[in-house]
Protein backbone atom coordinates (compact mmCIF):
# COMPACT_ATOMS: atom_id res chain seq x y z
CA UNK A 1 0.00 0.00 0.00
CA UNK A 2 1.44 3.54 -0.94
CA UNK A 3 1.14 5.56 1.99
CA UNK A 4 2.04 9.82 1.88
CA UNK A 5 3.59 10.87 5.26
CA UNK A 6 2.44 14.50 5.94
CA UNK A 7 4.23 16.61 8.60
CA UNK A 8 1.94 19.24 10.74
CA UNK A 9 4.02 21.73 12.18
CA UNK A 10 1.76 23.79 14.08
CA UNK A 11 3.11 26.77 16.25
CA UNK A 12 0.50 28.23 18.73
CA UNK A 13 1.30 31.68 20.18
CA UNK A 14 4.91 31.85 18.22
CA UNK A 15 6.30 30.25 21.32
CA UNK A 16 5.16 26.76 21.76
CA UNK A 17 5.53 24.42 18.85
CA UNK A 18 4.25 20.95 18.16
CA UNK A 19 5.16 18.61 15.20
CA UNK A 20 2.16 15.78 14.23
CA UNK A 21 3.42 13.53 11.67
CA UNK A 22 -0.46 12.63 9.81
CA UNK A 23 -0.14 9.64 7.69
CA UNK A 24 -2.87 9.58 5.01
CA UNK A 25 -4.63 5.88 4.04
CA UNK A 26 -5.89 6.32 0.58
CA UNK A 27 -7.03 2.58 0.47
CA UNK A 28 -9.03 3.00 3.70
CA UNK A 29 -12.43 3.11 2.99
CA UNK A 30 -13.89 6.51 5.15
CA UNK A 31 -13.89 5.25 9.52
CA UNK A 32 -12.22 1.89 8.72
CA UNK A 33 -10.08 1.12 11.88
CA UNK A 34 -5.99 1.85 10.98
CA UNK A 35 -3.61 -0.31 12.71
CA UNK A 36 -1.67 3.21 14.40
CA UNK A 37 -1.87 3.17 17.87
CA UNK A 38 -1.27 5.90 20.67
CA UNK A 39 -2.05 9.38 19.97
CA UNK A 40 -3.85 8.06 16.89
CA UNK A 41 -6.40 5.73 19.49
CA UNK A 42 -7.04 9.44 21.17
CA UNK A 43 -7.33 11.28 18.14
CA UNK A 44 -9.91 8.89 17.09
CA UNK A 45 -11.74 8.27 20.54
CA UNK A 46 -12.29 12.05 20.88
CA UNK A 47 -13.19 12.33 16.98
CA UNK A 48 -16.01 9.91 18.29
CA UNK A 49 -14.92 6.85 15.50
CA UNK A 50 -13.92 3.53 16.30
CA UNK A 51 -10.61 1.99 17.79
CA UNK A 52 -9.15 -0.87 17.53
CA UNK A 53 -10.82 -3.89 19.85
CA UNK A 54 -7.23 -4.32 21.52
CA UNK A 55 -6.77 -0.28 22.23
CA UNK A 56 -6.97 0.66 25.90
CA UNK A 57 -9.54 3.03 25.04
CA UNK A 58 -11.81 0.58 23.14
CA UNK A 59 -13.45 0.06 27.26
CA UNK A 60 -14.31 3.70 27.12
CA UNK A 61 -16.39 3.47 23.45
CA UNK A 62 -19.18 1.39 25.60
CA UNK A 63 -19.86 4.26 27.37
CA UNK A 64 -22.85 5.89 26.81
CA UNK A 65 -20.91 9.41 27.02
CA UNK A 66 -18.58 8.46 24.34
CA UNK A 67 -21.32 6.69 22.51
CA UNK A 68 -23.57 10.15 22.38
CA UNK A 69 -20.42 12.07 22.18
CA UNK A 70 -19.80 10.10 18.31
CA UNK A 71 -23.11 10.47 17.16
CA UNK A 72 -23.33 14.15 17.85
CA UNK A 73 -20.09 14.27 15.47
CA UNK A 74 -21.21 11.63 13.12
CA UNK A 75 -24.09 14.01 12.57
CA UNK A 76 -22.72 17.49 12.64
CA UNK A 77 -19.69 16.53 10.18
CA UNK A 78 -21.77 14.59 8.07
CA UNK A 79 -23.94 18.02 8.32
CA UNK A 80 -20.95 20.08 7.40
CA UNK A 81 -19.72 17.71 4.67
CA UNK A 82 -23.71 18.11 2.52
CA UNK A 83 -23.78 22.40 4.24
CA UNK A 84 -20.37 23.59 3.09
CA UNK A 85 -17.55 21.22 2.21
CA UNK A 86 -19.39 19.83 -1.25
CA UNK A 87 -19.63 23.50 -1.79
CA UNK A 88 -15.91 24.65 -1.07
CA UNK A 89 -14.91 21.38 -3.38
CA UNK A 90 -16.99 22.47 -6.55
CA UNK A 91 -15.79 26.47 -6.17
CA UNK A 92 -12.14 25.00 -5.88
CA UNK A 93 -12.27 22.62 -8.84
CA UNK A 94 -13.50 25.97 -10.88
CA UNK A 95 -11.37 28.93 -9.16
CA UNK A 96 -8.32 27.26 -7.57
CA UNK A 97 -7.52 24.11 -9.31
CA UNK A 98 -4.22 24.72 -8.38
CA UNK A 99 -4.76 24.09 -5.06
CA UNK A 100 -5.52 20.48 -5.49
CA UNK A 101 -2.00 19.72 -6.69
CA UNK A 102 0.83 18.37 -4.77
CA UNK A 103 2.69 21.85 -3.04
CA UNK A 104 5.51 21.82 -0.37
CA UNK A 105 4.60 23.71 2.51
CA UNK A 106 1.09 25.53 3.71
CA UNK A 107 1.50 28.58 5.86
CA UNK A 108 -1.84 29.53 7.42
CA UNK A 109 -1.23 32.73 9.92
CA UNK A 110 -3.70 33.25 12.24
CA UNK A 111 -5.10 29.60 12.55
CA UNK A 112 -5.54 28.63 15.67
CA UNK A 113 -6.42 24.64 15.23
CA UNK A 114 -8.33 25.01 12.18
CA UNK A 115 -6.54 22.34 10.56
CA UNK A 116 -9.86 21.39 8.96
CA UNK A 117 -10.26 24.00 6.05
CA UNK A 118 -6.33 24.36 4.87
CA UNK A 119 -6.85 20.00 4.83
CA UNK A 120 -9.40 20.46 2.33
CA UNK A 121 -7.80 23.83 0.70
CA UNK A 122 -4.92 22.18 0.20
CA UNK A 123 -5.15 18.55 0.57
CA UNK A 124 -2.25 17.53 -1.30
CA UNK A 125 0.50 19.43 1.23
CA UNK A 126 3.28 18.34 2.40
CA UNK A 127 3.83 20.42 5.60
CA UNK A 128 1.23 22.50 7.16
CA UNK A 129 2.27 25.28 9.37
CA UNK A 130 -0.40 26.27 11.66
CA UNK A 131 -0.38 29.70 13.73
CA UNK A 132 -2.41 31.25 16.53
CA UNK A 133 -1.99 32.75 20.17
CA UNK A 134 -4.13 29.91 21.77
CA UNK A 135 -2.26 27.54 24.31
CA UNK A 136 -1.96 23.72 23.28
CA UNK A 137 -2.15 21.97 26.29
CA UNK A 138 -0.57 18.93 27.33
CA UNK A 139 -1.79 15.98 25.10
CA UNK A 140 -4.64 14.68 26.26
CA UNK A 141 -5.10 10.98 28.03
CA UNK A 142 -9.08 10.33 28.20
CA UNK A 143 -7.93 7.40 30.73
CA UNK A 144 -7.53 10.24 33.28
CA UNK A 145 -10.67 12.18 32.67
CA UNK A 146 -12.85 11.62 35.98
CA UNK A 147 -15.83 13.44 33.76
CA UNK A 148 -15.96 11.70 30.41
CA UNK A 149 -19.48 13.08 29.75
CA UNK A 150 -18.28 16.73 31.03
CA UNK A 151 -15.13 16.54 28.98
CA UNK A 152 -16.56 15.62 25.82
CA UNK A 153 -18.95 18.07 26.46
CA UNK A 154 -16.84 20.71 26.34
CA UNK A 155 -15.12 19.47 23.24
CA UNK A 156 -18.32 19.67 21.61
CA UNK A 157 -18.81 22.90 22.61
CA UNK A 158 -15.69 24.69 21.50
CA UNK A 159 -16.10 23.04 17.79
CA UNK A 160 -19.51 23.93 17.50
CA UNK A 161 -19.08 27.40 15.68
CA UNK A 162 -16.49 25.69 13.19
CA UNK A 163 -18.37 22.96 12.65
CA UNK A 164 -21.80 25.11 11.48
CA UNK A 165 -20.00 28.54 10.53
CA UNK A 166 -15.70 28.44 9.42
CA UNK A 167 -14.34 29.64 11.66
CA UNK A 168 -13.76 28.98 15.51
CA UNK A 169 -14.58 31.49 18.28
CA UNK A 170 -11.76 31.92 20.47
CA UNK A 171 -13.47 32.78 23.82
CA UNK A 172 -15.73 29.58 23.48
CA UNK A 173 -12.69 27.98 23.29
CA UNK A 174 -11.19 29.14 26.10
CA UNK A 175 -14.28 28.90 28.31
CA UNK A 176 -14.49 25.36 26.90
CA UNK A 177 -11.11 23.96 27.00
CA UNK A 178 -10.09 25.65 29.91
CA UNK A 179 -10.95 22.55 32.20
CA UNK A 180 -8.09 20.35 33.49
CA UNK A 181 -9.74 17.50 31.54
CA UNK A 182 -9.34 18.73 28.21
CA UNK A 183 -7.38 21.68 28.44
CA UNK A 184 -5.86 23.62 25.04
CA UNK A 185 -6.48 23.31 21.36
CA UNK A 186 -4.85 19.79 20.83
CA UNK A 187 -8.15 18.06 21.52
CA UNK A 188 -9.42 19.82 18.45
CA UNK A 189 -6.81 19.43 16.43
CA UNK A 190 -6.71 15.60 17.07
CA UNK A 191 -10.48 15.66 15.70
CA UNK A 192 -9.67 17.54 13.25
CA UNK A 193 -6.83 15.48 12.10
CA UNK A 194 -8.39 12.22 12.62
CA UNK A 195 -11.85 13.19 11.10
CA UNK A 196 -10.04 14.52 7.79
CA UNK A 197 -9.07 10.11 7.91
CA UNK A 198 -5.22 10.88 8.67
CA UNK A 199 -3.34 9.11 11.36
CA UNK A 200 -1.57 10.65 14.02
CA UNK A 201 1.59 8.51 13.92
CA UNK A 202 3.63 11.07 16.48
CA UNK A 203 3.50 14.16 18.39
CA UNK A 204 6.26 16.18 19.65
CA UNK A 205 6.30 19.86 21.75
CA UNK A 206 9.56 22.40 21.10
CA UNK A 207 9.69 26.09 21.36
CA UNK A 208 10.76 29.15 18.97
CA UNK A 209 13.64 31.46 20.35
CA UNK A 210 12.76 35.86 19.75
Amino acid sequence: MKTDCTALSIVLGLVSALAVCAQENPELAPRAIPVNTGPNDVARFLAGMPVPENSPLAPLTRDPAWQSHAAFFEEQFSKLHLRQLQKLHGWQATYLPESLQPIPVVFYMFSGPDFLYVDQFFPRAAVYVLSGKEALGPPPDPLRIANLSGALGNLENAMKSSLSTTYFITKDMKVDLHEQNLNGVLPILYTCIARADKSVTNVSFGSLNS
